[in-house]
This record gives structure tokens, C-alpha cells and sequence, in this order.
């Protein structure tokens, strides 16, 4: 993997007025492992990160040892489920500016109750099962897979990170379809670890 000094340096100029040194820019990849080896608290096993992004979603594998580093053993990038897709669509549908449809593909099911929105709703929980319906058997897909080749490492963990990652029940039916617990990992959360 290479990064042209020019895109460096203009990645990292976007911090300057912030004050904080740039310490290091890695591969998405590298920071998923990273985070998500902090996330384990050294427990071995597989953990897999999923990274609901909105032009695609990454599936990154790793194995913790509870020694030294984490390993990417696995890394997957599904154009086909993306944040993006199902937002454009839903804001086609309604007529709604791209950043209240994003928002709205955020509501849980306590703010979905109003009986006056009900067929609003409606047509927002079609587009957030939507994505539900898009990623759940591709994560699957990937994680049979990883069990078939690493069958001596028990799953440890599942997170799951990026813009969709809050979109309603996206969580709750990849934790049922692949009967483990899917925790939600942000920068509150990971910093509350330490």
C-alpha cells in the first residue's frame, strides 16, 4: 500500500488547525484491527469488524493472541451494501434532502411510535430493512468462511462501526442471524475502554 506524499501531507493539513500532531496514517484495515484489538481487551479469538460505510461496507477479520499485535486474517469489501444506495433511494422516494433521509434512516423504534407518521414510517423502515436484508448474508457469507479456515479459533466478537452502523436493526438482526452478540463500536466507546 503506498500514499503519494502530496495526498499525506494534505490528509494530514486537515488537522493543523486542530493542534494534534499526526502521529501515523495507516490503512483502513490496520485501523479497524486496531480498534477492534483494543475492543477485545486482549481476550484470544476472531473478531470481526464490520464497517457499514456509506460507498461500501468492510468486513475485517482478527485474530487477538492476547500477545503482541493483532493479525488481519481476512479483509472484505462489499460494494454492493452501502449506507448510500439505501439513503438515495429513500430520498428519491420521499423528496427529502440526502442529510435528513440519512438522519431519518437513524431512527429508532421508540421515535417511529407517532401514529400520525405511521405510513412515513413505514416507507422508512422499508429502506432501513433494506440494508438489513443487504448485509446480513454477506457478513454471513464471509464469517462461515473464516470458521471453515480457522476452525481451531473460536469467534470472539463481532463489531460493527461506520455511518449505518446506527441505522435501526441493523444490529439486532446480524446478532440474531449469526447468534452472537454484535456490540457497537465508536470512538466513545473505544475510549471508555481505556
Amino acid at each position: 500500500i503506498a500514499l503519494p506524499t502530496e495526498a499525506g501531507d494534505a490528509a494530514a493539513g486537515a488537522f493543523d488547525v486542530t493542534g494534534a500532531d499526526v502521529v501515523a496514517i495507516e490503512p483502513r484495515a490496520c485501523a479497524l484491527a486496531r480498534c477492534g484489538a483494543a475492543a477485545s481487551g486482549g481476550v484470544p479469538g476472531l473478531y470481526s469488524v464490520v464497517d457499514v460505510g456509506w460507498s461500501a461496507t468492510t468486513l475485517v477479520l482478527l485474530h487477538v493472541t492476547g500477545e503482541g499485535p493483532a493479525s488481519v486474517v481476512y479483509e472484505r469489501r462489499m460494494q454492493e451494501v452501502q449506507l448510500g444506495s439505501c439513503v438515495e433511494r429513500m430520498r428519491d422516494s420521499i423528496g427529502w434532502e440526502t442529510d435528513v433521509a440519512e438522519a431519518a434512516m437513524r431512527r429508532s423504534e421508540e421515535e417511529m411510535r407517532e401514529a400520525k407518521l405511521a405510513e412515513l414510517y413505514r416507507t422508512i423502515r422499508r429502506y432501513q430493512t433494506e440494508l438489513s436484508d443487504a448485509l446480513v448474508p454477506e457478513v454471513q457469507r464471509s464469517l462461515v468462511y473464516a470458521m471453515q479456515r480457522y476452525p481451531a479459533i473460536p469467534m470472539a466478537g463481532v463489531w460493527l462501526t461506520g455511518e449505518g452502523a446506527g441505522v435501526r436493526g441493523v444490529r439486532a438482526r446480524l446478532s440474531s442471524a449469526l447468534a452472537l452478540d454484535v456490540g457497537l463500536m465508536t470512538p466513545a466507546t473505544l475510549t471508555r475502554m481505556d
